[in-house]
C-alpha cells in the first residue's frame, strides 16, 4: 500500500535529482505507476485504507 507509493515517489525524485528525467516526465511516470497500483489493489480498497490512515470514517462519502 503506502510503502509502494512512497517507494515510487522516491524513485521519481531520484531520477529528477540525478538528471535522468525532467520533473514533468518523472511526475507523469509516477502518476501512471500509482494508477496501476490502484487498479491492481482496487481503488475502493485503497480509498478506505487512505481514509483509515487519516482516522477518517471509512464508510460513507
Amino acid at each position: 500500500g503506502s510503502a509502494t507509493f512512497q517507494d515510487d515517489a522516491e524513485v521519481a525524485a531520484q531520477q529528477v535529482v540525478s538528471g535522468q528525467a525532467t520533473a514533468q516526465a518523472a511526475l507523469n511516470q509516477l502518476a501512471q505507476k500509482w494508477d496501476q497500483t490502484n487498479q491492481q489493489k482496487g481503488k475502493e480498497k485503497q480509498r478506505k485504507a487512505y481514509r483509515a490512515s487519516l482516522n477518517l470514517a471509512v464508510t460513507g462519502g
